[in-house]
């Protein structure tokens, strides 16, 4: 709507600001600074942390909205919409522990999706559809290959894990009716809270998010899905 938007890195605030091109003016958005907060795993807890937009950042726009990722190690994206605010989306997939956004780290809009690349020597090629009815990641490409999307529009609650049992990677895969908050929670065979995966307003769609064994030892365990139209629990088995 004729105005530019910027983030600033390296600073706490996590300044954002606008250019209004019509009156060449920049004026800081107070109120709209890039949330600082992430929830982050930290000895196999998910607890809030505060994230600062650093080296490896990136911001892009599909004509309505601007998503941004805060760099600095981390794979956060958020969605900021003009009037209204800032709300987390889905993160980007970490797949090892140097699969993150870091020096490098880049986006566009074509053709209806976001394309980002990680930086930090890593090859990943990543999508993210973006869309009221769909939302969907998908699997990264290799140096050689052609990437696989997937995406579908949610009529109906669906919850599952694909493979279970799974040694180290598996995906969660879910499709949400109506918008809302979404809680998915990860807990031990005795019920004690393990890690908190989704925890965020999120638009009706399909969505799928990886869970990773890294810091799990082999075992049963539950994954709780909880929103304000549907509940469901999953045991799922890591050998």
């Amino acid at each position: 709507n004729g105005v530019i938007y910027a983030m600033k890195s390296n600073d706490k605030p996590n300044y954002f600001f606008s250019y209004d091109t019509g009156l060449n003016t920049w004026t800081q958005l107070t109120n709209d600074s890039i949330p600082p907060f992430d929830s982050l795993l930290t000895n196999g807890v998910g607890k809030l942390k505060k994230i600062y937009v650093k080296d490896g950042a990136a911001m892009v726009n599909d004509g309505s909205v601007i998503y941004a990722t805060k760099g600095g190690g981390y794979n956060f994206m958020w969605m900021y919409t003009p009037g209204v605010g800032w709300a987390r989306v889905e993160s980007v997939p970490r797949l090892h522990k140097k699969s993150v956004i870091k020096t490098g780290g880049a986006m566009t809009f074509a053709n209806g999706g976001i394309y980002l690349l990680k930086g930090n020597k890593s090859p990943e090629f990543w999508k993210y559809i973006p869309s009221p009815s769909a939302v969907a990641s998908v699997r990264p490409s290799t140096v050689s290959a052609t990437m696989v999307e997937h995406t579908t529009t949610a009529t109906d609650f669906s919850f599952g894990v694909i493979p279970n049992p799974f040694t180290k990677l598996a995906a969660i895969r879910y499709n949400i009716p109506v918008s809302g908050k979404v809680t998915i929670k990860l807990y031990n065979l005795t019920g004690n809270l393990i890690e908190t995966i989704i925890n965020e307003y999120m638009q009706a769609g399909t969505y799928t998010t990886n869970i990773s064994t890294n810091y799990l030892a082999k075992g049963i365990y539950f994954l709780r899905y909880e929103s304000l139209t549907n509940q469901a629990d999953i045991k799922i088995i890591i050998q």
